[in-house]
């Protein structure tokens, strides 16, 4: 019944070990989730009292429900100026406990939104000129047309093919990788306890 909470407990050794206490209660009940969420509250102010803490919690989208409650706790907090936090998502994606979030944060005082549009292609051709210098310019062209059109304005899968190598010269096959492919492939030289510890991390 804890497990949701393993994004906080991640990148926060003390929550950690407030998971892990006998007199912890459990989280899937509501009075437990409130308790947790609390603890978890109290040791990021406590971090704040020494230093400027921003809190990002990426791919809120795929978060399960005892996080986003967690998340809505720690928003109130914020409004309140005890910590920063930033929440990233993809736009009209997501389970229903992120989208019940989401509608929560909208209606909290203080909470700005802003919507990132994928790279155009002019802005594709501006990291294809950034990463490949040496390149003719016609290779860089051709590849800012195959880039914008395989990664579909998305600059992590941009930068993700880009890392492998890609050419104008020598473009691949396939007008539009599968992206899970591209970052399996990134994936790959790590070892298997290694995925693991990752693949918890994003949960």
């Amino acid at each position: 019944g804890r497990v949701g909470f393993g994004p906080f407990s991640s990148v926060l050794p003390a929550f950690r070990a407030v998971l892990a206490a006998d007199d912890t209660p459990v989280a899937d009940s509501l009075p437990g989730r409130g308790v947790l969420a609390a603890r978890l509250l109290e040791l990021l102010e406590a971090e704040a009292a020494g230093r400027p803490v921003v809190l990002v919690v990426d791919d809120a989208h795929w978060l399960d429900s005892m996080s986003c409650d967690a998340v809505e706790y720690l928003a109130h907090a914020a409004a309140d100026g005890a910590l920063s936090l930033v929440v990233a998502a993809r736009p009209d994606t997501g389970e229903a406990p992120w989208l019940a979030l989401q509608q929560a944060l909208d209606r909290l005082p203080g909470v700005a939104g802003l919507t990132l549009e994928p790279l155009t292609e002019a802005e594709t051709a501006e990291l294809v000129d950034h990463r490949r210098p040496d390149a003719s310019f016609a290779s860089r062209a051709q590849l800012a047309r195959w880039l914008h059109n395989a990664s579909g304005g998305l600059p992590g899968v941009a930068n993700a093919l880009l890392d492998e190598g890609v050419d104008g010269d020598d473009l691949p096959s396939a007008p539009r990788p599968d992206v899970n492919e591209v970052y399996d492939r990134r994936l790959a030289p790590l070892s298997e306890d290694a995925r693991l510890v990752g693949g918890a991390g994003a949960v």
